[in-house]
């Protein structure tokens, strides 16, 4: 069974579908704990896209958690510009999971 998390932290993508994170604690071991119940972990997360990791950033992706990832929107004037943005990979992604965690307050989740 699949897993959809929503995390209100922001990401970094690379061109190889890699997800990085600044924050060791919301690193590949926190999503990776769900795969004792799950078979996969997805994360629904905001993610800008970028050539290379971060220096020092930590990887959030790894086998069995691959990311969905969202517009990487800033404030409430973000949001709204990029809405139908956001909304157009909330949907699918909701529409095809089998189980949902909602790291609330986010945006995110709140969608």
């Amino acid at each position: 069974m699949r897993v959809l998390i929503t995390a209100s932290a922001h990401f970094a993508i690379t061109r190889d579908g890699a997800l990085w994170i600044q924050n060791a604690s919301m690193g590949y071991a926190l999503w990776a704990r769900y795969l004792e119940v799950f078979d996969e972990v997805q994360l629904l997360v905001r993610a800008r896209p970028h050539a290379a990791p971060p220096e020092g950033w930590n990887r959030a992706s790894g086998p069995g958690v691959r990311v969905v990832p969202v517009p990487d929107s800033v404030g409430p004037w973000g949001f709204v510009k990029d809405y139908t943005r956001i909304a157009g990979t909330i949907r699918p992604a909701l529409a095809a999971a089998e189980a949902v965690m909602l790291r609330v307050p986010c945006h995110i989740g709140g969608e």
